[in-house]
This record gives C-alpha cells, sequence and structure tokens, in this order.
C-alpha cells in the first residue's frame, strides 16, 4: 500500500513537472529572441555602396576627428583643434560649413561662448539652384550632434560617434535624390556644460526659423542597439513615420519615453522640443562602465553600434526631409519593436479602450466558466488571493533585497557600472516566487482559478497603466490579450478538465 501511494505521489510530481515544461520552454525561447534582437547589426565596410551608411567609412572618420584622443572639453584648445578638424571633413565631402559664435548660459548658471559648426543640403523645395540665403525660410530638418567631451575623457562614443555619423549621413545624402526639404547639419559645442550650443543655435542662428523636426544623435556607453528613446509631442506621426520609413533595425519603445521624461536627464534634444519642434533622439548605451571617462575611447567604440545608430537615423532624415513637416499632426502613440524586426502602434487614446476590450472578454470568460461550474467561485477567489500574495511578496523581497545591497555597499548610487549581477537578482526574485507557488500552491485553486486570478490582476494592471501612464500600457495589455485569446479555444470545451 505505502508502494502504491508513493508511485502516485511520484506520478503526480512528473505531471505537475510536465505540466511546467511548455510554459519553460516558451520563456526559454522569448530570452533567447530577445538577446538576439539587442544585438546591432554587423558593421558595414568602408566598400558599402555610396547611398548606404557604412560603420567603416564613419569610424575612419572618427579617428581623424579624435586625433590624439586628448579630452576637448568647452572652451578649451583641443575642443578647437577638434572643430577645426570637424570644419574640414565638411569641407572635403563639398559642403559649405559656417561657425556660429555665440555666448550662452545653461538653465543652473553655467555660461560659455560656444562655436558651432553648421552646414546646409538644400532641399528641392528651396528650387532648383538654391543658394543656403535662397532657402531660408523653407521648412527643414535638422541633424545634430555635439563634439565637445567631458574633462575625464577624450568623448570617443560621447559624441564623437554622432559626429562622424552626422557627417556619414552628410556624405550619403549627396548621393540619394535630392530631398523635399533642406536639412542643416549642426555640430554644436558645450552640450556637456549644460546644452549650450543647442540653445545658442535655437536662440540666435537665423536657419532656426526653418527648422521643424529633428533627430539628435548622442551616447551614454560605448556599445548596444542604437535605442530611439525620444520623441517630440507628435509622437504617433514620429514613430510611425520612423519605423515605416526605412529603420531597418528599429529598436525603440514608449517605455523609454514614458520613463526618461520623469528622469532628470537631458541632451541637446530637450532645447529643440522647447522650441516645439518633433523628431527623434538616438543613444546607444551599452557599456555604461566607459561612460564619461578615460575609457571612452576609440578602443572601446562597438563598430556595430555605430552602423545601427547611423542607418537607422540616415532613413529617418531621409523620412523626415521628405515628409510635410510643416504642421505634423498631434498625437501621442504607444509602441514597441518585436526583436528589432517590427514594430507595433497604436494611438495611445486607444489604450484604455483595449484594456476595456480585454478585461471585458475577460469577465465574460470567468463568467462562462463559473456558469458551466468549470471554476468554482472559491478556486476564482483562491486564485485573487494567490495572485495578490504572489505580488506582495514578490515587492517585499525586493524590496528587503535592496536594502540588503545598499547595507553591502554594492549600490552607491543609482547608475552603476556593471548591473548585470543588480539586473540578474532582481529578475529571478519573480521567477522564484512564482515556480515556487506553481509547484506547492497552485491546487487548491485549480488551473482555471489560477488562471483567472493571475489575468485578472493583469487585466486591473492593463486599465491603470493605460490612465496614469500609457507609454507603459502594453506591458501589462499584450500579455492580458495575448492570454484572454488564448483561453477562448478551451474555456468552451465540454471536459470538466484543462
Amino acid at each position: 500500500m505505502a508502494r502504491t501511494v508513493e508511485g502516485s505521489l511520484e506520478q503526480e510530481g512528473a505531471a505537475e513537472i510536465r505540466r511546467f515544461l511548455p510554459s519553460a520552454a516558451i520563456l526559454a525561447a522569448i530570452f533567447l529572441l530577445s538577446l538576439a534582437g539587442l544585438q546591432p547589426p554587423r558593421p558595414k565596410p568602408a566598400t558599402a555602396p555610396a547611398g548606404e551608411f557604412s560603420a567603416g567609412r564613419a569610424m575612419e572618420v572618427l579617428g581623424r576627428i579624435e586625433g590624439d584622443e586628448a579630452p576637448h572639453p568647452v572652451g578649451s584648445a583641443a575642443d578647437a583643434a577638434v572643430r577645426g578638424r570637424v570644419i574640414e571633413e565638411f569641407k572635403r565631402l563639398g559642403y559649405e560649413p559656417q561657425e556660429q559664435t555665440a555666448f550662452a548660459c545653461s538653465a543652473e548658471g553655467t555660461c560659455a561662448t560656444v562655436h558651432n559648426v553648421l552646414a546646409r543640403l538644400d532641399g528641392g523645395d528651396a528650387g532648383p539652384a538654391a543658394s543656403p540665403d535662397a532657402a531660408e525660410g523653407q521648412p527643414a530638418v535638422l541633424v545634430a550632434a555635439h563634439y565637445d567631451s567631458v574633462p575625464a575623457g577624450p568623448g570617443a562614443s560621447d559624441d564623437g560617434v554622432g559626429i562622424a555619423a552626422e557627417l556619414e549621413i552628410a556624405r550619403a545624402l549627396t548621393t540619394l535624390p535630392r530631398p523635399r526639404h533642406s536639412i542643416i547639419f549642426l555640430a554644436d559645442e558645450g552640450e556637456e556644460a549644460g546644452l549650450l550650443g543647442a540653445r545658442a543655435f535655437v536662440e540666435a542662428h537665423p536657419w532656426a526659423g526653418d527648422v521643424r523636426a529633428a533627430v539628435n544623435l548622442d551616447a551614454r556607453g560605448t556599445s548596444g542597439p542604437s535605442l530611439m528613446f525620444e520623441t517630440g509631442s507628435a509622437n504617433e506621426w514620429a514613430v510611425r513615420l520612423y519605423y515605416k520609413e526605412g529603420a531597418a533595425r528599429p529598436a525603440a519603445s514608449s517605455i523609454f519615453y514614458t520613463v526618461y521624461k520623469r528622469l532628470p536627464n537631458d541632451t541637446d534634444f530637450s532645447i529643440f522640443k522647447s522650441r516645439g519642434w518633433q523628431g527623434l533622439n538616438f543613444a546607444f548605451v551599452g557599456g555604461v562602465a566607459h561612460y564619461h571617462t578615460p575609457l571612452d575611447n576609440l578602443a572601446n567604440v562597438s563598430g556595430a553600434s555605430v552602423q545601427h545608430q547611423g542607418e537607422n537615423a540616415l532613413a529617418s532624415v531621409e523620412g523626415l526631409a521628405n515628409a510635410d513637416i510643416s504642421s505634423p499632426p498631434s498625437g501621442g502613440a504607444v509602441y514597441f519593436d518585436i526583436f528589432e524586426r517590427a514594430m507595433v502602434v497604436w494611438r495611445a487614446k486607444r489604450g484604455l479602450e483595449l484594456a476595456l476590450g480585454v478585461a471585458l472578454v475577460l469577465l465574460f470568460e470567468i463568467g462562462w466558466m463559473v456558469r458551466s461550474k468549470r471554476l468554482l467561485r472559491r478556486e476564482f477567489r483562491l486564485g485573487l488571493r494567490a495572485s495578490a500574495v504572489i505580488i506582495a511578496v514578490t515587492s517585499v523581497l525586493a524590496l528587503g533585497l535592496q536594502w540588503v545591497v545598499w547595507l553591502a555597499g554594492g549600490m552607491p548610487v543609482n547608475w552603476v557600472a556593471h548591473p548585470l549581477p543588480l539586473e540578474t537578482a532582481f529578475w529571478a526574485l519573480p521567477v522564484v516566487v512564482i515556480v515556487a507557488h506553481g509547484l506547492f500552491s497552485s491546487g487548491r485553486a485549480g488551473f482555471w482559478g489560477t488562471w483567472a486570478g493571475v489575468w485578472t490582476w493583469w487585466a486591473l494592471a492593463a486599465l491603470a497603466t493605460a490612465l496614469l501612464a500609457p507609454g507603459a500600457s502594453y506591458v501589462a495589455l499584450v500579455p492580458a490579450g495575448v492570454a484572454v485569446l488564448a483561453g477562448l479555444p478551451f474555456i468552451f470545451r465540454r471536459t470538466e478538465h484543462f
């Protein structure tokens, strides 16, 4: 008899493990696809077709600009040398660069005399043989990056890569059909001191009055995918243009924008947005340990990151320069990429409608199961309670882990150079809690009680975020929607068991 009971328990344990295997396989596949999606494309060589962005060519330009790799903060002799090399690069491409000298002050009271370098590619709307003066007054697209560095390092990625990519974009555009709108190239000084060069341009340069949209290039590290992390107020219009006009490997999320707006961080794009300009802001953030240090050098620059940033920026500049930028439609969007191969975009206003739709379908499914006695009310209550316990326990453990790490000195500041161990620990917490609950406690609520409880909380989270933080709503809305739709074929099966 004892052997029979023992064998039965072993069979039940094996059945429980088999039940979790498909979920584990799906999660592992998503994880691997996510890792693959985080890899930037291979850099194209200097022999790539003239109309394409080439990291090989851009890296050659970067080497010439950086020279001896001396730090070059605003106002320094080294910065003047870098500026001279940027001017020579524009001339080598056939442009007629000009220098803007102005005095500017940051919002915090830091002031300096800055020297911006500007060049212009006239668009078709300016006429068949327009000069820069004749082209003034026509809507234009701005491409911007800053050439100064912090005093601590040479700034090869922040933002030498931005300048090199800007020059490679300027070169490629001379080989492509003439765009509808003029394109202005701005290599500004003093970004690290408080966005001084961008302020000087928007406040004092006559070309600033022509700009309707901007593409800004920056970095907070030396590697990783190029993220399109910020847009203007016409969010939906800009994101759809970014994706549809040929971003080869789109990497964007409305969560980036939602979070970034709440951080005390700025780039030159903040100045452009304050003027009401639309556009896109790009940066890569891998290798953050090198950021603003002597290790932000040529040796640590990722050619793959340069390629990703440059080719997406070139496609975006082309799209903006041929679009109607005089009065783009307003309205925000919820958006995210799928492993950098495609994008999903919907209007932010529709987020609440979608969340309500998911909640109503889920309510119908739960009601149907209760009525058909496939789900007992007691099981549903247990499922709701268990899900709430998982959320509460995970939150408490996360706060406790944060406190322990802080006491141990493992997180002296909000931004740490090597975050992977911390990220792994915090991501592991909910996995451990959920698996432990699934193995030892899910039987009380049954499959459908657990299913209904879990996705009720997710549907409520989708509703809450759609109301309070639309850009983040897809994190709850998409899984809840998939679960609700996936559940439909099983809800109406006649069998009493899953």
